[in-house]
C-alpha cells in the first residue's frame, strides 16, 4: 500500500477532529492593580492573621490556611482588574 504525500513517509494517517457548535462559556480571571494597592493595610491583615504554623497539622492544610490568608488580605487592599477570556469545551 502507498503512503500519501502528505504523509511524509509515515503510515499513520491523522485523525482529523472539529468542533462547529461554538458553545465557548466566559471564565473570568481576576487581576490586581498592584500599582494601586494599599500595601500597609496588606502588611497589617497578614501581620494580623499570620501565625507559627502547627507542625503536626498536614501540610496541605498548613498551605491553604496561608493561601486564604493571603487572598482575603489582598481583597481588603488590592483592587482588582476582572479580566474575561472564552473559555474551552
Amino acid at each position: 500500500m502507498a503512503s500519501s504525500p502528505f504523509l511524509y513517509g509515515s503510515d499513520h494517517y491523522p485523525i482529523m477532529i472539529s468542533d462547529t457548535s461554538n458553545t465557548y462559556e466566559t471564565i473570568s480571571i481576576e487581576k490586581w492593580k498592584l500599582k494601586e494597592a494599599n500595601w500597609f493595610m496588606y502588611q497589617k491583615k497578614l501581620e494580623e492573621g499570620i501565625s507559627s504554623p502547627d507542625t503536626t497539622e498536614n501540610i496541605d492544610t498548613i498551605v491553604a490556611n496561608f493561601t486564604k490568608l493571603l487572598t482575603e488580605a489582598g481583597e481588603l487592599s488590592i483592587e482588582s482588574a476582572q479580566k474575561h477570556q472564552p473559555g474551552r469545551p
